[in-house]
């Protein structure tokens, strides 16, 4: 029996290319909160407003602006989890809200 060849092509797969809402971004686009930290990513983003002091997250989530929706709407071009985040003044809200699309991401 003469062994079976398998073409090169066949043998090599291109890797999945990354979910954009995955993605992490440079610190030029990155998140800079009001206590010094910096996010990077919608994961690091979730885990930072869960520790935030509740008047610090006040900072950047009040009548006038919502600066967490901003920068997901804008840098990583995610409008749906914006809207999401904007219907809320509330920090848990925030974080269950990131969590669900990081999570929706990955399958």
């Amino acid at each position: 029996m003469a062994a079976k060849k398998t073409s090169k092509k066949a043998a090599k797969k291109k890797p999945a290319a990354k979910k954009k809402g995955l993605k992490k971004v440079s610190p030029d686009v990155g998140f800079y909160v009001c206590d010094g930290s910096l996010c990077k990513d919608l994961f690091e983003l979730s885990e930072t407003i869960d520790k935030l002091a509740n008047d610090m997250f006040k900072h950047h989530v009040n009548e006038m602006k919502n600066d967490f929706a901003n920068w997901v709407e804008f840098v990583f071009e995610e409008p749906e989890l914006a809207k999401k985040l904007r219907k809320t003044k509330n920090k848990d809200r925030h974080v269950v809200e990131i969590l669900r699309y990081v999570v929706k991401e990955l399958k």
